[in-house]
């Protein structure tokens, strides 16, 4: 069985190798890729795979769009660490998913699934995932808290949230400071990734609130936003590509 793991994650991808090699499964070949951009490279060039794993969220995006860029005819089992409110569906029509932590008991359920359903995958996957991820329901509205009070805010008009000190901000358009109950990590899976974009660990800002980016030593960028948070926001060179595609320039 030749298998492609799609996992930015190192130790994360070492682990499933680590837990797949004791598996009683003949897998010929483990290719692997980092990123959206290396997964549509692997799977142009050779879409004879049997089966993949997918990491839902990758540094470069969601891997929903790794299905709009290329034809995936394979099945995938997804793995993830949120996004709960994907996982019922993937499971209800025949695409795992593996919680992180990976454990070995669930990654052997999902390989049993696999070989169970393999002669009926459909070869429209792509159109399941294209149809799935236009329906996502992305978060709309979010709750701040201000003193003792409790306030509504529309996602849109958030311009960018931060963690400091272990909690989480978000700053709205109109110039409002609210404390946030969810972690960033958290509020990076349920936001539009085409309107927000986590920059670094301390940042996820709204597309609107950027406002100038400069070139900053060793191939990094350095961010300005609108309102303004009072410090320098440093794009590392990793993601200094990926922050200009999101922005179109």
């Amino acid at each position: 069985m030749k298998i492609l793991l799609v996992e930015d994650e190192l130790p994360a991808r070492e682990r499933l190798k680590n837990l797949l090699a004791k598996m009683k499964t003949k897998i010929s070949t483990v290719a692997e890729a980092g990123s959206i951009q290396e997964a549509v490279l692997r799977l142009e060039e050779e879409n004879d795979f049997d089966l993949a794993f997918f990491d839902i969220q990758l540094s470069d995006g969601l891997s929903f769009e790794i299905f709009r860029k290329v034809n995936v005819r394979i099945p995938v089992i997804f793995t993830t660490a949120y996004d709960a409110y994907l996982l019922e569906a993937f499971h209800s029509n025949g695409i795992d998913y593996l919680l992180k932590p990976l454990k070995e008991r669930e990654l052997f359920r999902a390989l049993q699934k696999f070989y169970q359903l393999q002669s009926h995958f459909s070869a429209d996957i792509a159109g399941f995932i294209a149809q799935m991820t236009e329906k996502t329901n992305y978060l709309k509205r979010i709750a701040g808290m201000k003193s003792s009070a409790m306030i509504p805010v529309k996602v849109e008009e958030v311009a960018w949230f931060t963690t400091r000190h272990k909690v989480t901000l978000l700053r709205t358009f109109g110039d409002e400071s609210l404390v946030v109950n969810k972690p960033l990590t958290n509020l990076e899976g349920v936001l539009d990734p085409h309107q927000f974009r986590r920059v670094n660990r301390q940042y996820i800002v709204n597309i609107e609130a950027v406002r100038q980016i400069k070139p900053y030593q060793k191939g990094k960028l350095l961010l300005s936003l609108e309102p303004s948070s009072g410090e320098e926001i440093v794009i590392s060179q990793e993601q200094a590509s990926l922050m200009k595609e999101w922005l179109e320039i």
